[in-house]
Order: C-alpha cells, then sequence, then structure tokens
C-alpha cells in the first residue's frame, strides 16, 4: 500500500487527478518537482490569449497551461493545484464546444447559401 503525503494522496491519485484532466508530465523539475502541462490547454491559450485568473496563479510568471508538482505538497498546496487543474479542464472544455458551435454555425450557413443560389437560378 502506498503511503499518504501530506495532502492526503498518494502519488498515484495525484497523477491520475492530473491526467483525468488533461495533463501530462512534460518534465522533471528541480529536485523533487515535475511540470505537467495541458497541451490542449496551450493551444487555446497561446491562440486566444487566455488567461489564469489571478487568485489561481501562484506566482504572476505562472503560464496557464502548466502546473508544478511537487513530490510531497502539503494540503493548501495539493488544493491549489486540483483547483488550476479543474479551471484549465473547464476553459478546454467550454472553448472546445464555442469552437464546435462556431463549426455548426457556419455550416449551416453554408447549407443556407447554397441552397438560396440553387433555388434563386
Amino acid at each position: 500500500m502506498a503511503s499518504k503525503s501530506k495532502s492526503g494522496a498518494t502519488v498515484e491519485e495525484r497523477e491520475r487527478f492530473l491526467k483525468d484532466n488533461g495533463y501530462s508530465e512534460d518534465r522533471s523539475g528541480k529536485g523533487s518537482h515535475a511540470v505537467w502541462v495541458n497541451e490542449q490547454m496551450k493551444s487555446l491559450a497561446l491562440a486566444r490569449a487566455i488567461e489564469m485568473p489571478e487568485n489561481l496563479r501562484n506566482n504572476p510568471a505562472q503560464k496557464a497551461w502548466e502546473i508544478v508538482l511537487p513530490y510531497n505538497p502539503a494540503s493548501g498546496t495539493w488544493k491549489a493545484i486540483q483547483k488550476q487543474a479543474e479551471w484549465c479542464a473547464m476553459s478546454v472544455e467550454t472553448s472546445s464546444m464555442a469552437l464546435e458551435q462556431e463549426a455548426e454555425r457556419k455550416r449551416r450557413i453554408a447549407e443556407f447559401r447554397t441552397a438560396r443560389e440553387d433555388k434563386c437560378t
């Protein structure tokens, strides 16, 4: 049985939570820290200039798509990481739905225009 950390979750539970929210381990950071990246959020943030809310940032230079996961985070640190991961997953889902709706709208407009041209000619 894996031992629980100060946050109350095992390493496997923390990694599973981040993977479930779209993150993948990018690289090992300094010492016992690992950097996790959400590639979907990265592409959305770069394309649409999406910024993370100030209350979720650990520092002003933090990117919206990156999470630095300590090996043994305290409960407050883990809760902040959870909030950021959930915000990121929600933002990706919302943006994806908006893009799908926009594509559907454009498809319907194109269908209408071709139908109008067929009827008028």
